[in-house]
């Protein structure tokens, strides 16, 4: 429903703004990823607030890393980062937002 799709959103926020590392803030994008593309009870308005939470600093930041972790694909980091910004591009207003044009 509407409000379990807010709390969602509310409890992703919270996580991304308590993230004290990189690893806890990668954990809560990929939760902000599964938030939004099963987030159709999300208004405009919640989308643009989870939008603001991610920020795109850590994003672009995943976009140039060149190395990953033993084991992980050389592209991981792109992947979810690219991931993300798709997720948002579901958003009429937000897919024409300058930080994701400039990135598309």
């Amino acid at each position: 429903t509407g409000e379990d799709a807010v709390q969602r959103a509310k409890r992703c926020i919270a996580l991304i703004h308590g993230a004290k590392t990189d690893n806890e803030k990668m954990a809560a994008l990929l939760l902000v990823t599964k938030l939004i593309r099963t987030g159709g009870d999300l208004d405009g308005a919640w989308r643009r607030k989870v939008f603001d939470a991610v920020g795109f600093s850590f994003i672009n930041r995943l976009l140039a890393t060149k190395t990953t972790p033993e084991g992980c694909p050389s592209s991981a980091f792109q992947k979810i980062a690219l991931a993300i910004l798709a997720c948002f591009c579901t958003d009429a207003e937000l897919v024409l937002h300058p930080q994701i044009t400039s990135r598309i």
